[in-house]
């Protein structure tokens, strides 16, 4: 149907099942889950932020976006989403990211989005490469086009990035450490749509665009809440769930040790260590990364040797 000229939200304005997907998959239903209005503003503020500037002429950069769910939960075709709500062409960054942005980089300067899925990492010195890579590539104006043969120059980034990743233990191992948690914003994703809503608009595509034309009239009046609003730059305040607070404060700076250790102390008292420093530390890491806070939080594991309780 015709686009009205002020959007409204859901069926009123014409796109009832991205509507559906968005409140579903940022859990804004979901029991349990309190965090779900707040997580639907901060994506909302962030894609209005992106396709406001576009559409004015006057492009601002938004944080990063990392989507952790389930397998099946709907992450792949939220991207697709956002890839067509940007024009269509989407760049994978990770490699450069890997690099420490050092590599060919031509097809991100082209690219209206950079879309990651399902990234992987092998060690955490792969893990801080990263997070350095990131925390750059999200932080400057401007980065170098490498293509093969030559470097041609400096161009603006203003291209959004969005990571999707499974919630297991070792798709969550990729998550940046807390060093750009004012970069990145880490949303708990749920199921979005019944599988037979998924493969009727698989069937009917033309109804995907249609709801876009719609969702990004909607976007253009959208106004950030007041309690969302952030620094300039960014423009909108970073969320991180706090299902995942345990893994960016897992991944910090061995600096950061101490409030591992505080964290700990709050779920497993009276804990008696053997050993060197530096061992316990690793048994510390390796102990939050495979358990995660939220697990020790309801139910500390019954064998934790040697973190056992004396």
């Amino acid at each position: 149907g015709a686009i009205a000229e002020t959007g409204a939200w859901g069926a009123d304005g014409g796109f009832p099942y991205l509507s559906k997907a968005f409140e579903n998959g940022f859990g804004l239903h979901t029991e349990g889950e309190p965090h779900g209005r707040l997580q639907l503003d901060t994506v909302l503020s962030n894609l209005a932020r992106f396709v406001q500037g576009a559409v004015s002429g006057k492009p601002r950069i938004i944080a990063g976006m990392i989507i952790v769910g389930d397998p099946d939960s709907g992450k792949s075709w939220f991207t697709q989403w956002m890839k067509l709500l940007a024009g269509g062409e989407a760049a994978d960054p990770w490699a450069y990211f890997q690099s420490g942005c050092d590599s060919w980089n031509d097809d991100l300067a082209k690219a209206g989005i950079w879309i990651t899925k399902d990234p992987l990492v092998q060690t955490e010195q792969q893990r801080n490469l990263v997070t350095s890579a990131i925390k750059q590539a999200l932080s400057d104006a401007s980065f170098r086009v490498k293509t093969r043969w030559v470097t041609t120059g400096e161009v603006e980034r203003y291209q959004p990035w969005i990571a999707t990743m499974n919630s297991d233990a070792k798709s969550r191992s990729c998550i940046p450490n807390s060093d750009i948690a004012d970069k990145v914003n880490i949303f708990r994703f749920y199921p979005a749509l019944e599988s037979s809503d998924f493969q009727w608009l698989k069937d009917n595509p033309e109804v995907l665009m249609s709801e876009l034309a719609h969702f990004r009239r909607f976007l253009l009046d959208w106004r950030t809440p007041g309690y969302l609003e952030g620094s300039s730059r960014y423009g909108v305040k970073t969320f991180t769930h706090p299902e995942f607070s345990g893994e960016t404060l897992y991944s910090a700076e061995l600096s950061e040790a101490g409030d591992l250790i505080v964290e700990l102390s709050k779920y497993v008292p009276n804990v008696m260590w053997t050993g060197t420093a530096q061992e316990f530390l690793n048994e510390l890491g390796t102990f939050v990364k495979v358990y995660g806070w939220d697990n020790v939080k309801c139910q500390r594991p019954s064998a934790l040797d040697p973190l056992s309780p004396v």
